[in-house]
Order: C-alpha cells, then sequence, then structure tokens
C-alpha cells in the first residue's frame, strides 16, 4: 500500500516521525475515519471560514453592528462578508 504524494510532503514539512504521531493519532480516533478507513480532514479554507464565522458571531453576541463587524472581521481575516449578509447573519442569530 502505497500513500497519496501529499502525504509526503507533509512529512517532509513537518518531520517524518512527527507525521507518524499525527497519523497515530487520527488513525485511533473513529470520528476521523469514514467508512473506508480513511482519514478525513476539511479543507484549510472551510475550516478557516468557520473560524471567521464564529469570530462573526462572537462580535454580534458583544452588540457591534453589522458594519462594526465588517471592519473588524476585514481587517483580521482579509475579508469578510458584505454588510446584507451580515444583517442575515445577524438575524438568524437571534431566530
Amino acid at each position: 500500500m502505497g500513500i497519496h504524494p501529499i502525504w509526503i510532503i507533509v512529512a517532509a514539512r513537518i518531520g517524518w516521525d512527527a507525521f507518524v504521531l499525527q497519523w497515530e493519532v487520527f488513525s485511533a480516533n473513529a470520528d476521523m475515519l469514514d467508512g473506508r478507513n480513511r482519514i478525513t480532514l476539511p479543507s484549510i479554507c472551510t475550516y478557516r471560514r468557520f473560524q471567521r464565522n464564529e469570530a462573526i458571531r462572537s462580535l454580534f453576541r458583544e452588540g457591534k453592528t453589522p458594519e462594526e463587524v465588517s471592519e473588524i472581521v476585514s481587517a483580521s481575516y482579509g475579508n469578510a462578508p458584505n454588510v446584507e449578509r451580515l444583517r442575515r447573519m445577524r438575524r438568524n442569530m437571534a431566530a
């Protein structure tokens, strides 16, 4: 059995021992495995969007306006949903 070349690149970047330790941790956790015993991991852009959206919700809980949230999130994450989308997000939080 071979592994995908991308994993060889990951091992080269972080070191083989660290890679194998990480692989063992993932493999020991059933939630990380799909139906074929393969490790599943969301893309980094999906994770970053999740983190950005968590920050947005936190700012709304602090009482920030959509305009303030847009400015803060743009400065911190490099992009933010437009103000109208932020208004919808805030409305959905209240529901």
